[in-house]
């Protein structure tokens, strides 16, 4: 977890092996056992922790709203609270290594892109069990993930949470009007 850590803190360019062994406390030796590959293979399994943390957190609060406008704002402001109790020092770790990568790194590729996906699709489910049917679920799945990604970014440049809690009242308000769009009252 510390490499997750790092991740979120610094981007995947500024982490380097002797700060991850630093921060982990683990031996050398022992990373390069237990991966081959070096740096990106031991960020792609911090991604991947970062990613199923994220989806334990995000589906958590998607099961126990009402609604999905209700659930959407909800871990918009989720995330509004991390921010300020980290002082804006963390952002989302996928976020930050996918604005730094490659074509060539390839691992860190295909776990930011398994990531995202698995995030979308709590999402596109949680529409699906509003009512909202499967294309348009999709379509506002793109929208919540990529407004609240682009909110967390902002928050932690702005050091300030308007962004996250000015996304989460505006996604509950489009979303809350899509339901009467789609006759879903």
């Amino acid at each position: 977890m510390a490499t997750a850590d790092l991740l979120m803190r610094q981007g995947y360019h500024a982490t380097g092996l002797n700060q991850v062994v630093r921060e982990s406390g683990a031996p050398k030796g022992s990373l390069y056992f237990h991966f081959p590959q070096g740096k990106e293979e031991i960020a792609s399994e911090a991604l991947r922790m970062a990613e199923e943390w994220n989806c334990g957190h995000i589906s958590g609060i998607l099961s126990n709203a009402d609604t999905a406008a209700d659930a959407v704002a909800e871990v918009a402001m989720s995330f509004a609270r991390m921010q300020e109790e980290n002082n804006f020092n963390k952002g989302c770790a996928l976020l930050a290594v996918s604005q730094e990568v490659g074509d060539e790194e390839k691992l860190l590729r295909k776990a930011l892109d398994n990531g995202f996906t698995a995030w979308r699709k709590l999402y596109v489910e949680r529409f699906v069990a509003d009512g909202f049917p499967e294309a348009a679920a999709e379509v506002w799945a793109d929208l919540t993930l990529s407004s609240i990604e682009g909110a967390q970014a902002l928050a932690r440049a702005q050091r300030s949470k308007r962004p996250l809690e000015n996304i989460a009242s505006l996604l509950h308000t489009m979303i809350t009007d899509a339901r009467k769009m789609y006759d879903l009252q």
